[in-house]
This record gives C-alpha cells, sequence and structure tokens, in this order.
C-alpha cells in the first residue's frame, strides 16, 4: 500500500510540475515585452527639412515587430526613404525604469549596417538614439561626437 501511495503522489507531483512548466512557457516572454517598449511610430517635427533642402535625420520611424524598419523624410510622406532590418541584441533597465537596447540595423537601400543603442523612457514615450558604424556606443548622449544622436516621440 505504501509503495502505491509513493507512486500515485510522484505521478501528481509529476502533473502540477509539467502544468506549471505549460503555464510558464505561454507567459509573455520577455522578447514580445521588448518589443512592445519601441515598436510603433515615432516622430519629431523638428527632423524635416525646409523646402528645398535637406536632413540627414529622419522626421519619421516606423519600427515593425517583424525586424523591420522604415525611415521617411517627412511626416506625410507617402512611402519611406529607407527601408532597414533590426536585431536586437541586449537588452536592460536602468533604476529610473528606462529601457536600453543593443541593436544592428541594416539599412537596405542604403547598404551600411549601423550599431546602435536605444532607449525607451519609463513612460514609453520618447525614443534616444545614439549609432556608430564601428562599436555600440557607451551612453546616450545629445552632444556625442562620436556617434550620432536623434530623438523621437510616440506618434
Amino acid at each position: 500500500m505504501k509503495k502505491v501511495t509513493i507512486i500515485v503522489s510522484s505521478i501528481l507531483c509529476l502533473t502540477v510540475i509539467s502544468l506549471f512548466s505549460n503555464c510558464a512557457t505561454t507567459m509573455k516572454s520577455p522578447d514580445n515585452y521588448t518589443y512592445e517598449r519601441f515598436c510603433g511610430v515615432w516622430a519629431n517635427t523638428a527632423y524635416e527639412p525646409e523646402p528645398g533642402t535637406s536632413r540627414p535625420m529622419y522626421a519619421k520611424v516606423i519600427i515593425n515587430p517583424d525586424g523591420t524598419m522604415l525611415g521617411y523624410i517627412n511626416l506625410n510622406d507617402t512611402g519611406p526613404t529607407a527601408v532597414g532590418r533590426y536585431t536586437v541584441k541586449k537588452r536592460w533597465s536602468d533604476d529610473k525604469g528606462g529601457s536600453y537596447y543593443h541593436v544592428i540595423v541594416h539599412i537596405v537601400n542604403q547598404a551600411s549596417t549601423r550599431y546602435e543603442t536605444w532607449k525607451i523612457n519609463r513612460y514609453n514615450s520618447s525614443w534616444e538614439v545614439n549609432w556608430s558604424n564601428l562599436c555600440y556606443p557607451e551612453e546616450i548622449d545629445p552632444k556625442d561626437l562620436h556617434s550620432s544622436y536623434h530623438i523621437h516621440y510616440r506618434y
């Protein structure tokens, strides 16, 4: 009788463990949370060029969860100026609730690869980027002359 009780108890324990492990795998993964933080439409009207001039920054950027991104010179452009693919390599947070990412961006129509450090503020309302062609910038710094800085806001 004692042997049967141990076997039944073991089977019940394994069943419970199996159920909990299935629940854990169906819960929202950190990757989904990562994409929710930065996917969507970002814009900065200050980056729109004056008529007859050009600017190196995109006024609007659309980041898709499938790893693609689209850059628009003007907010009202009907088609993208640049098409890119991105890969998130690392994610971390600061003590103020900001989320940081190391991202490799390959801009298809410019045949260039950039190493970018992204920051999404705690309110998920601003996206700051520093990028370099050589390596990931150490931090987000609007005055950094070695890499290129830009900021966009949820649109």
